[in-house]
């Protein structure tokens, strides 16, 4: 038989199938993100330990941040009724400012790890953007 016979002859390969995707429990999300925050463990050793990319760790740390925020607001009728933590001018005098210093970060206040602070700084500047978005798509 020639090669190309036996080629037409053999049975076809079999479809590609996706890679399975590890599902992990809500708790076990809480206590990756916990020992991270509370810098028990680093990020890569716990990416290692779940089998998971950086990048779903990083979505979970903001998914979390989001979440706590989002629950600790105060709760209103109308979200829109409470005026902004700061003006317009004085958050662009201050980020102007950030520019100029580049001073670094305040020290986290008493029982929290700078990892924290940071997360929670870049969470409430995340909140107060999509409050101004919020706010000039209403008005």
């Amino acid at each position: 038989m020639s090669e190309k016979t036996a080629a037409k002859n053999a049975p076809a390969a079999a479809p590609r199938q996706r890679q399975a995707y590890r599902q992990h429990p809500g708790s076990a999300k809480v206590e990756a993100i916990l020992s991270v925050w509370c810098e028990r463990r680093r990020p890569a050793e716990v990416c290692r330990e779940m089998g998971i990319n950086w990048q779903i760790l990083n979505e979970w740390q903001s998914r979390a941040l989001q979440a706590m925020i989002q629950s600790l607001e105060p709760r209103t009728r109308e979200p829109a009724a409470r005026p902004p933590a700061l003006s317009q001018r004085l958050r662009k005098l201050l980020d102007k400012q950030g520019r100029r210093s580049r001073t670094p970060e305040p020290a986290a206040p008493r029982g929290l790890s700078a990892n924290l602070t940071r997360r929670l700084a870049q969470a409430s500047e995340a909140q107060a953007k999509t409050s101004e978005t919020a706010a000039a798509t209403s008005g």
